[in-house]
């Protein structure tokens, strides 16, 4: 944006810059029907005739009571107590607050709205809001008088106020043009490519023109019925008695003085009797039944705001549904043009070019919040199948009902599920049996167990082997050749690269892992612990700085384990059932502890540096040939950093390692 040094300037080129690329982006222009004014004086010096006369809209509006109660409703449902705004940005907050406090702007909404419901199109000028050294002022323009200018791409140029009574004989004196920047438009039920909005009236016109007349005819019909008109009739065919015209009209000037009259003396050939016009409101009840709810549906309000409700069991709720989502329909298309319109600009004054805020509509009081809360927790505890979508949707809205940070509530759900899940893994991975593996194939993981810590304790093979035959009741050739085989694999020695793979790259992150790692599944908290062959602070600090010249200088896991060896080892026992078992002998120790602490210490330290790099989640991976079920079982499994630290390894000799999601 080289030589723009000013927001004003910033504004004038974003602007220009739109316009002239409009021909570029938008190849569509208006049509003939659009530009039918093109060659039209008006149009050429004020702008596009509007699409009605809105002085008729204002006079229907002003005469019938309901159209301003409708438009009354629509403004209390949409815009409620007002708009909030919503950001991290406590400093963008605290400006776009100040600015609708300061300019008194949610005052001016209701009318905007108002104008834009009747005549299809309402406009607000705010002043100042291009300049940032202006303090902005906001005031209602009748729509009446504002005239759009559009290019032939539909695009607005311009504005322009004509104050001027006749439109036939335009006074240029009258014609006041606007700053486009400063006029903000709002349009409600927009058609096609119509420069102006149509409105919820003037579809309605010739409904509320037959409503109206219903109700004068009816209410005529009333007033006669209400005077009890009497009707008279005077002589007798019988008798041959035929009164003189004289008689009658003199016979009916004294009925126009019968409110006044109490008595009345006649002959007997003068018969009176009371016209009966039958129950009147009966016979216009279709009638307007049918008038308003057509204008139900052109205002699109439910009939019981109407003040009516016909329809079936549970109507009401469901035009209210329906309702709902139109008003929802309104508080989304003023909040965008709010948001990209005014406060955007607003932020730019204050030196805020990228801004990140939303608007929040009215809050709901401390009554509606505990029936909205019930109502949710009912919803979601009810026997009522759910859609995890629903069921997603319900817990988002009462978080937000309760001030509470929906995303830290999913991160707690997904470490509990995660725990659950990993649980779940390991029990399975537990019950898996020997006679599910095919002979010749890797032993399960009960079997691996098994060998690895008969070995541990110093058993030799032979002996592993009868347990195991007891156990598992495979055959001794089966069983010796399966034992060698784990018993190999627990004495090869292994390359630190070969064994825990590539980690040159990652070698500072292992090693800043080693320096605060208080390696507490080795290290004693107590002195039962250490008569446990638990280590003490002393062995902990020697076998940190073993593990730290192991990944420096790349040993081996025979010199891991020979140096191991130097810090005196014990045989490690575990309390169980008040009684101490030997778990492992000393002497088997140290290999264990270079075998499993390497692998750890790996996995930590890929996570550090995953971390580094703002890579949010890894994915467990399993690098044996011959997987345990275990390990098998947590293959291609994704976690978040937090939930990932610790898991790895799964067991004793486990060589899984993390890797990044689609890496």
């Amino acid at each position: 944006m080289t030589g723009i040094n000013t927001q004003k300037e910033f504004l004038i080129y974003k602007s220009e810059s739109i316009n002239s690329n409009i021909s570029e982006q938008f190849k569509s222009k208006l049509t003939s029907e659009d530009n039918d004014y093109s060659k039209s004086n008006f149009k050429a010096k004020v702008g596009e005739p509007h699409p009605f006369d809105y002085e008729v809209i204002e006079k229907v509006a002003k005469k019938f009571g309901l159209i301003t109660a409708i438009i009354d409703k629509i403004n209390d449902y949409a815009l409620g107590s007002g708009i909030f705004i919503d950001s991290e940005d406590e400093k963008i907050k605290k400006i776009l607050e100040k600015w609708m406090r300061t300019t008194n702007f949610k005052i001016f909404l209701r009318g905007w709205f108002t104008e834009a419901l009747m005549k299809g199109s309402g406009y607000l000028e705010i002043a100042g809001l291009t300049d940032p050294m202006l303090e902005n002022t906001i005031k209602i323009v009748n729509s009446n008088t504002i005239y759009i200018q559009r290019d032939d791409y539909g695009e607005v140029i311009g504005y322009n106020q004509y104050l001027g009574e006749n439109l036939q004989t335009l006074n240029d004196d009258k014609i006041i043009s606007l700053n486009k920047d400063e006029i903000i438009q709002l349009d409600i039920n927009k058609i096609g490519s119509c420069a102006y909005g149509m409105g919820i009236i003037f579809s309605a016109l010739n409904t509320i023109n037959d409503f109206l007349s219903a109700q004068k005819c009816m209410h005529k019909l009333m007033e006669r019925k209400a005077n009890s008109p009497i009707h008279a009739k005077l002589g007798s065919v019988e008798k041959d008695d035929y009164p003189k015209q004289e008689d009658i009209n003199n016979f009916g000037k004294n009925l126009q003085y019968m409110n006044n009259t109490t008595e009345w003396v006649t002959g007997p050939n003068v018969e009176m009797k009371v016209i009966d016009f039958g129950n009147i409101s009966d016979k216009f009840k279709g009638i307007l039944d049918n008038d308003l709810k057509l204008l139900s549906y052109s205002f699109q309000v439910p009939e019981a705001i109407l003040g009516a409700d016909k329809g079936f069991v549970g109507s009401t709720e469901i035009q209210g549904s329906g309702f709902e989502r139109n008003i929802k329909a309104y508080q989304e298309q003023i909040a965008f043009i709010i948001k990209s319109k005014i406060l955007s600009k607003v932020l730019m004054n204050s030196g805020i070019i990228n801004s990140n805020f939303e608007i929040i509509w009215r809050q709901p009081n401390e009554a509606e919040k505990r029936e909205l809360r019930a109502s949710l927790m009912g919803l979601l505890s009810s026997s009522i199948a759910l859609t995890p979508g629903m069921k997603l949707a319900y817990e988002k809205k009462l978080a937000l009902l309760d001030d509470i940070d929906y995303e830290e509530v999913e991160k707690e759900n997904s470490k509990i599920e995660r725990r659950e899940n990993r649980k779940q893994k390991k029990e399975f991975g537990q019950q898996v049996q020997l006679k599910s593996t095919p002979p010749g194939k890797v032993p399960t993981e009960d079997m691996r167990d098994k060998i690895e810590v008969e070995y541990l304790l110093g058993k030799a093979p032979q002996e592993i082997e009868c347990d195991l035959i007891e156990e598992f009741g495979i055959d001794n050739n089966e069983a010796f050749k399966l034992v060698n085989e784990e018993i190999d694999e627990l004495e090869n020695d292994y390359e630190l690269e070969n064994w825990i793979g590539e980690y040159l790259q990652i070698k500072q992150n292992i090693v800043e892992v080693i320096k605060k790692d208080n390696f507490e599944n080795l290290a004693a908290k107590n002195a039962k612990d250490r008569a446990l062959g638990m280590l003490n602070k002393k062995q902990i600090e020697q076998l940190k700085n073993i593990m730290n010249e192991a990944f420096e200088k790349k040993l081996s896991l025979h010199k891991i384990a020979d140096k191991i060896n130097t810090i005196r080892l014990k045989d490690r026992f575990i309390e169980k059932d008040g009684k101490l078992t030997l778990q492992i002998k000393k002497d088997k120790r140290a290999y264990q502890i270079a075998r499993s602490e390497t692998v750890r210490l790996r996995a930590e330290g890929s996570l550090e540096a995953f971390k580094e790099n703002n890579i949010e989640e890894v994915m467990f991976t399993n690098v044996s040939t011959h997987p345990c079920p275990l390990c098998e079982a947590f293959d291609g499994e994704v976690y978040n950093l937090e939930d990932a630290s610790g898991m790895i390894p799964l067991h004793t000799s486990c060589r899984c390692k993390w890797e990044k999601v689609n890496g």
